[in-house]
């Protein structure tokens, strides 16, 4: 069982930062926060051993459909909802090394590709 989130354990944070010249609508931010934390939680089952057990199907892509711990989900450090929009979310390391997850991020949109 994965540890509760804790910023005492080894973590990495992301900063994403939109562009000042757009103005993107709801839908399209939606969407994006939506397909960044499948690209996250579908590479984190793919690459993390407490997970070998899973099994993708096509209910990856619904919103219960990725059974991960509190510990190992995106958590949100920081949301500026202005334009442009800023976002920074922490990831907790745990069970997991930082040379894997971002050589499984290739395979896991190849994988999101090959499902829908």
């Amino acid at each position: 069982m994965a540890e509760d989130f804790s910023l005492r354990s080894p973590f990495a944070r992301i900063a994403l930062l939109g562009d000042e010249e757009s103005f993107p609508t709801l839908r399209e931010v939606a969407n994006f926060l939506y397909d960044f934390n499948l690209v996250y939680e579908m590479t984190r089952l793919a690459v993390d051993k407490r997970y070998a057990d899973f099994r993708f199907s096509n209910n990856v892509f619904y919103r219960n459909g990725r059974p991960l711990e509190d510990g190992d989900l995106l958590h949100v450090e920081k949301l500026v909802k202005a334009s442009p929009i800023e976002i920074n979310v922490t990831l907790q390391f745990t069970g997991i090394g930082l040379d894997g997850f971002v050589a499984a991020v290739v395979g896991t949109a190849t994988l999101i590709t090959t499902l829908k």
